[in-house]
């Protein structure tokens, strides 16, 4: 009966309790009732597993943020997962569904039709994306650029347009393009294989170092266009004419002392056989020839700098540089090297070198120009002349002059585009060999012959250990057309497959298409197999540190923007004086090492020797920079 009683009274309270904590938000109630209520073992209870509850579902949100997190960090690092667009990387199509992207790049006037385009449609149809072409203004397209991002207009998805390396870290810094590293990593497959298969190691390295913003990040995406020969420029050459060779029963020279003495018997033995000493024994057009010849006694390029060990220094105030003006002076003051040189334009030395036209028998002896730009094509004469290297100085040094390949990347990925990972798979695919192939030479069987399942094909790059893979029945570069975008820098084809070409004979220039039908090829001419054996011979002969293009922060172009171009004028000027005579190489040698120093040089090396430092370091050590296949 007790208990009974005390469960009833126990009841009643609870009812209390219950009412007053239903009225607790009233401020006109009995306070002490509310104490009680709030003190209650269920109040505590309730408030004790409301809170277990909320932290449970926060852990469970946080366990999902990470699974999520950490689902897109395997996405990312491996195989695209289902609900991601692209597929594996290695594989084509690149996507799922068909999916749109715009590129902008800077028109060519011989591209009639970028939207009806041949390499358009072959990428559509081999990746699954369809590359809406949108075209800069044919002038001041950079600028026009420019102007867009000022004004905040929206961009395409990707831009591959020649900013300069400040304007486009701007860009990066202001968030407009993105950084590429993880998506480079994350979806690269083509480029690793093209990096090992047909890129040098220094290559790879410009590659890297020079798609890269100031803070190290890769900003452009490295795909890599050149020619074999681009590094070695023809005119940076001297060429002797085979005739008077013969006539005069002297052999091609291979140092400055046997060239001196050639140009002594061309000069004094009539090998034009007019009975006048009209002969000019050596003619450049301006200073290359000279230039040429300097590097006879020390290397001098493209710059004004040379590295040794990462160091950098210049030529323009050593010793083996004033002997080598002092040797050009010798052939000027002894009327072998013609002064006109540094007068003529180009129209004035092609009719020179093309004199036989008029009836006139020919002048020079030996010539410095690039071939086809000082002969008439139709003429034949450019083969009337040997290429004259090596020439060694009096220490044996012969370095050809080396313009780096590997020098431009315009291509990035914009803020604006909906799906980059998309746009870093297509990049990715364009490294791939076909679309390489595809992207210069046109649709295969109609414009170029597939030779990479053939035998029997020599390579007109054989000395440089290439392979032949191709031959080339219709160059898309040759005519105005809709084959291909003629936009190198957006496409990519490296010196080893750009040089790749078979030789054609009279043996095997007809060949069976895969439809049965054949075509008749146009046998390799003399000339082109001679210059591809000169930049084999040229490549063996270049300094192991070679400084090409630099990338300059704003603050360091200020710096030494115009000290450059001061410098570069009066070495420039002063060569020309010293070998004219009109500056004296004995006296004026030390005035002229003083202008260098007061123009800036020191602080030109100073500020040139920080931009070379970070490039090259960001060249190696990555994976881009090795060039290791994934």
């Amino acid at each position: 009966m007790k208990k009974r009683i005390l469960a009833l009274f126990l009841a009643v309270l609870l009812i209390i309790g219950i009412f007053a904590g239903c009225s607790a938000g009233d401020k006109s109630g009995d306070t002490a009732t509310d104490a009680k209520a709030e003190t209650t073992t269920d109040a505590k209870k309730e408030t004790t597993d409301k809170k277990e509850t909320t932290d449970t579902k926060k852990e469970t949100t946080d366990k999902k943020k990470e699974e999520k997190t950490d689902k897109k960090k395997e996405e990312t690092a491996a195989a695209p997962e289902d609900d991601s667009l692209v597929t594996p990387n290695g594989e084509f199509p690149i996507v799922k569904e068909e999916t749109g992207l715009t590129l902008l790049i800077s028109p060519n006037a011989t591209v009639t039709d970028y939207d009806d385009n041949d390499y358009r449609h072959y990428v559509k149809e081999r990746t699954g994306v369809d590359v809406t072409i949108v075209l800069t203004p044919a002038e001041n397209g950079v600028q026009n650029v420019e102007l867009r991002v000022a004004s905040g207009e929206e961009l395409e998805d990707l831009v591959c347009v020649n900013l300069s390396a400040v304007s486009r870290n701007a860009m990066y810094n202001d968030g407009i393009v993105l950084g590429l590293d993880e998506l480079f990593e994350t979806y690269s497959h083509w480029w690793y294989i093209m990096a090992e298969e047909y890129c040098t190691e220094r290559e790879r390295a410009y590659m890297n170092s020079l798609t890269r913003g100031f803070d190290g990040t890769m900003i452009t995406w490295p795909l890599y266009y050149a020619d074999p020969s681009n590094e070695f420029n023809p005119g940076d050459t001297l060429y002797i004419m085979n005739d008077w060779v013969e006539k005069l029963g002297i052999e091609i020279p291979d140092t400055t002392d046997k060239f001196y003495d050639v140009l002594v018997r061309i000069r004094d033995e009539d090998p034009n056989e007019n009975g006048k000493k009209d002969e000019i024994p050596f003619l450049s057009l301006g200073q290359r020839g000279p230039l040429v010849l300097i590097n006879s006694f020390v290397y001098c390029g493209s710059t004004l700098v040379n590295a040794t060990d990462g160091q950098l220094w210049t030529p323009f105030n050593t010793d083996e540089y004033r002997e080598a003006i002092r040797y050009l002076r010798k052939l000027a003051v002894d009327e072998l090297l013609s002064v006109t040189s540094f007068t003529l334009d180009d129209n004035q030395f092609k009719s020179i070198m093309n004199i036989e036209d008029s009836g006139e028998p020919p002048y020079v002896g030996v010539y410095s120009h690039h071939p086809t730009l000082a002969f008439d094509d139709a003429s034949g004469r450019r083969l009337g002349f040997t290429p004259i290297y090596p020439i060694k100085g009096p220490e044996g040094v012969a370095y050809a002059i080396c313009r780096p390949n590997a020098q431009d990347y315009f291509m990035s990925i914009t803020k604006y585009c909906e799906h980059p990972e998309v746009a870093a798979r297509l990049l990715d695919s364009f490294c791939e060999e076909d679309m390489m192939l595809w992207s210069r030479w046109g649709v295969v069987d109609r414009d170029w012959i597939d030779l990479r399942e053939e035998e029997g094909w020599d390579c007109r790059y054989a000395d440089l250990g290439y392979e032949a893979k191709f031959v080339v029945l219709n160059n898309p570069y040759g005519s105005s057309n809709n084959i291909i975008w003629k936009w190198d820098r957006a496409t990519s084809l490296p010196p080893a497959l750009m040089g790749a070409q078979g030789i054609v004979t009279e043996e095997n220039k007809n060949v069976t298409l895969t439809d049965g039908s054949t075509a008749e090829l146009k046998p390799t001419t003399e000339y082109s197999l001679r210059s591809a054996k000169l930049v084999a011979q040229k490549s063996k002969d270049i300094p192991e540190e070679i400084v090409g293009r630099l990338m300059y922060t704003e603050e360091e172009d200020l710096a030494i923007a115009d000290i450059a171009s001061s410098l570069g004028t009066f070495i420039s000027e002063s060569r020309v004086r010293f070998i004219t005579g009109e500056l004296d190489i004995e006296k004026d040698w030390d005035a002229y090492v003083k202008q260098l120093d007061d123009i800036g040089l020191e602080e030109y090396i100073k500020v040139t020797q920080i931009a070379y430092t970070r490039q090259k370091e960001a060249g190696g050590g990555t994976a881009a920079g090795a060039g290791i296949k994934k």
